[in-house]
C-alpha cells in the first residue's frame, strides 16, 4: 500500500497524483516510517468478534501470554482519518460498482494544511488504493497553518481560535470569554484561557473587515508556510491603511469632480 503511494507521486511513467506546493513532496517519503509500524503493533488483532480476536491473538501469542492479560476493543476504531477516507468513496455509492462513482472517482483536489500531509493524507491515498483501486484525488493543494500571536496551534482545548466573523465584525472581551464559556472546556482550563484573552484582546476584537483580513493572509503567506496571526498588531494595521487607501481614492474622486471631470 505504501508503495502504491509513493509511485502515485514519483513514479513518472505512472504518476497518478500531484503535490501542491513540490516542496513539500519530500515529506511524502516518510512512508519509510510505517515499517517501523509493526515494533509499536505487536500486541493489536483485528477481528469482527471477540471469538475471532481470541483464535487471532492465539496464533500469535503462547497460550502463557494469552493468560497474562486481557482483550481489549478500542473504542474509537472509525477516527476521523478513517472516515475522512471513505467519504469519497461511499458519497458515491461505494462499494457498490455505481455510474457516479465510475464518473467522479478520483476526485479532482483535496486542500488542506502542509503540516498532516504525512498522517492524515498519506493514508487516506493508501485506503483510496485498497478500496477504491485508485487514488481519491488528483491534486493535493497544500496551504499554510494559521496560528495563534504567539505560534500556537489553534484549538479547542487550548481556547485560542480565532472566528474570522469575529475579526471582520469586531468583538468585545466579553463576547470573546462568552463563547469560551458556552464550549465544553474544563473549569481550571477555562481560568487560564480567559486569563490570556484577557492580556491578548483587553479591550476585545476591534471592526476590521474582511478586505483587511484578506490582506494580512495574503501579506503572511508571502514570508512562512506558519502564520502566527497577530489580530492587534497585523490585521488592525491594515484596517488602517485599507482606511488611508480609501480616503485617498475619494479625495482624488472629489478632485476630479470639483475640476468639472466625471468619474464615471
Amino acid at each position: 500500500m505504501a508503495k502504491q503511494a509513493l509511485d502515485a507521486v514519483f513514479d513518472e511513467e505512472n504518476k497518478k497524483m500531484e503535490i501542491i506546493l513540490r516542496q513539500y513532496a519530500a515529506e511524502w517519503k516518510r512512508f519509510d516510517e510505517l515499517k517501523e509500524l509493526g515494533a509499536y503493533n505487536d500486541h493489536w488483532v483485528v477481528a469482527r468478534t471477540e471469538k475471532e480476536a481470541r483464535t487471532e491473538a492465539s496464533g500469535i501469542f503462547s497460550c502463557k501470554e494469552m493468560n497474562e492479560f486481557q482483550l481489549a476493543q478500542d473504542p474509537d476504531v472509525l477516527d476521523n482519518w478513517f472516515s475522512s477516507g471513505l467519504f469519497p468513496l461511499t458519497v458515491l455509492g461505494w462499494p457498490d460498482d455505481t455510474d457516479d462513482l465510475k464518473a467522479f472517482y478520483p476526485t479532482s483536489v483535496l486542500e488542506t494544511g502542509h503540516d498532516i500531509l504525512f498522517f492524515l493524507v498519506a493514508r487516506l491515498v493508501m485506503l483510496g488504493f485498497k478500496l477504491g483501486g485508485d487514488v481519491p484525488f488528483r491534486k493535493v493543494y497544500l496551504h499554510p497553518v494559521i496560528r495563534d500571536a504567539h505560534g500556537r496551534k489553534m484549538s479547542k482545548s487550548l481556547g485560542n481560535v480565532i472566528d474570522p466573523l469575529e475579526v471582520i465584525n469586531g468583538i468585545t472581551l466579553e463576547g470573546l470569554q462568552k463563547r469560551l464559556e458556552e464550549g465544553n472546556l474544563d473549569p481550571t482550563e477555562l481560568e487560564v484561557v480567559e486569563d490570556g484573552q484577557r492580556k491578548d484582546f483587553p479591550n476585545g476584537i476591534p471592526e476590521c473587515g474582511a478586505d483587511a483580513l484578506r490582506f494580512a493572509l495574503v501579506s503572511y503567506t508571502t514570508q512562512s508556510d506558519k502564520i502566527n496571526l497577530d489580530i492587534q498588531r497585523v490585521v488592525v494595521g491594515y484596517q488602517q491603511w485599507c482606511n488611508k487607501l480609501w480616503n485617498v481614492v475619494l479625495m482624488h474622486l472629489c478632485c476630479l469632480a470639483a475640476a468639472g471631470f466625471s468619474p464615471y
